[in-house]
């Protein structure tokens, strides 16, 4: 296909955008409407044909493809800038307010991990990190044992997990935004 065809196929944005891309083939506006429309009723079967696996993570958003990527700030971009794209942003609310689709959006790395989302031992696992992967973590010792916690070893574990978030506004959140609080015990 020449270069002019191509043009022509595509719908060109003029938004700078982290979730919107530059172009969009044509009626993929249309498609993402039907889609909205039909997703809430039926996710599972949605999930099962590939969505997430098979669209959504080969999806390109301008976040996913920018150095550094911020591909697993997808979801939190989508609930931020959500008037630049607000058809894919109610199609990511839904998937993301569905337990399976959080799960997916997760594996596929669109979206950013709890911190100890699998640790059953600690009743504050609500807290969401993004891009919290080599600060907290959730992933297990092996061999680690299970054991209950005093009020004060889990004082402790929520001092060491304190952050700042300082922004002005002007652009989404990112790494630099994140002040790690020095810990002192």
């Amino acid at each position: 296909m020449n270069d002019r065809l191509l043009w022509l196929c595509l719908e060109t944005s003029t938004t700078v955008s982290p979730i919107l891309p530059k172009t969009r083939p044509l009626g993929e506006k249309k498609a993402l409407g039907i889609l909205n429309l039909v997703l809430p009723e039926n996710v599972p079967a949605a999930l099962e044909a590939g969505i997430v696996s098979r669209w959504l993570s080969k999806y390109p958003f301008p976040c996913a493809l920018s150095e550094p990527s911020r591909r697993q700030d997808v979801v939190i971009l989508m609930k931020t800038w959500w008037s630049d794209d607000t058809l894919m942003s109610s199609i990511f609310s839904t998937l993301s307010s569905h337990s399976d689709g959080t799960k997916q959006l997760r594996k596929y790395g669109l979206m950013g991990s709890m911190i100890e989302e699998n640790d059953q031992d600690d009743d504050d696992s609500d807290i969401w990190m993004v891009d919290g992967d080599d600060t907290a973590g959730s992933g297990r010792v092996p061999g680690r044992r299970l054991r209950e916690r005093s009020a004060e070893e889990q004082a402790v574990r929520r001092r060491r997990r304190e952050a700042m978030v300082l922004s002005d506004g002007g652009r989404p959140l990112g790494h630099d935004d994140i002040i790690q609080l020095p810990i002192s015990e």
